[in-house]
């Protein structure tokens, strides 16, 4: 995973990269921007329109998560020699 500080894009608060070690070298594969509502802001500060909108639920919804927590010593020994790369 490679993060973009969000002060490199002006219209990105927050902007991560996954890549992929290829024989051709690190390829970005996955591209995640958070643009924090860029667009909308702009629109409302050219035509004073806000753009929003929300919907209530009927009922609230419970969600089952799971959530992978890492061996980082496992994944670090395998990953040492590509380490300063």
């Amino acid at each position: 995973m490679d993060q973009h500080c969000g002060g490199c894009e002006l219209n990105l608060q927050d902007c991560w990269d996954a890549e992929i070690l290829t024989s051709y070298g690190w390829i970005e594969c996955v591209g995640n921007a958070d643009r924090a509502c860029f667009d909308l802001q702009q629109h409302y500060k050219a035509t004073n329109v806000k753009l929003t909108a929300e919907k209530k639920l009927p009922e609230p919804k419970t969600v089952q998560v799971t959530e992978i927590v890492p061996n980082k010593g496992v994944i670090g020994k395998a990953f040492k020699a590509n380490a300063k790369q």
